[in-house]
């Protein structure tokens, strides 16, 4: 019972906490029942009214841009892997296959890792460029268990892609997980 109040306690500060910290470089997500923050880099501003229009954890685009028109954008979701009996590589080869439907002659490669949770864990990131559909993305996976926290990273063209990757692999390492959360619903007494 105890571990249960400190659970719901700590649940209610870090969302009493989410509005404070949440400013146009910090965002804390909730999403799946699981919370993490993350701080865009320099030059780069959170953009909470898309990220909430399009149901996504967080956006983030290039200062003195809109997100309709910016060179590069990077957002941040969060996919639950509980029930499909998939796991992260799974979840990875889907999406691999995903973008060869959608850009055949799409480039895939292995983008590495990025170290997250103040290094004590690593993102998983891949490459995907095709030229001829004006396709530069780099997307990073980070296994949470059940959960999947994921980045997505898109650059209107190659040299911009070249320029901004940096920015999105420090978005990435900003990555801090909180863990689970849990949520308490009041249901009335009849």
């Amino acid at each position: 019972m105890r571990t249960m109040i400190l659970s719901v306690m700590a649940s209610f500060l870090l969302f009493s906490a989410q509005a404070q910290e949440q400013d146009d470089r910090n965002v804390l997500v909730n999403q799946q029942g699981n919370a993490y923050a993350v701080s865009a880099p320099d030059g780069w501003l959170a953009n909470n009214d898309v990220a909430q229009e399009m149901g996504l954890g967080a956006a983030f685009h290039l200062e003195g841009t809109v997100w309709e028109t910016t060179e590069a954008f990077i957002f941040v979701n969060t996919t639950s892997l509980v029930g499909s009996g998939d796991n992260i590589y799974d979840l990875m080869s889907y999406d691999i296959d995903m973008y060869k439907i959608s850009s055949p002659g799409i480039h895939i490669k292995d983008g590495g890792s990025v170290a997250v949770n103040r290094g004590k864990g690593s993102a998983i990131v891949m490459t995907m460029i095709n030229k001829t559909a004006n396709t530069y993305e780099a997307v990073a996976y980070i296994d949470e268990g059940d959960v999947v926290p994921f980045f997505v990273f898109s650059a209107a063209s190659q040299a911009d892609f070249d320029k901004y990757l940096p920015a999105f692999q420090g978005l990435v390492g900003s990555y801090k997980s909180y863990g689970p959360v849990t949520t308490v619903v009041n249901t009335p007494r009849n």
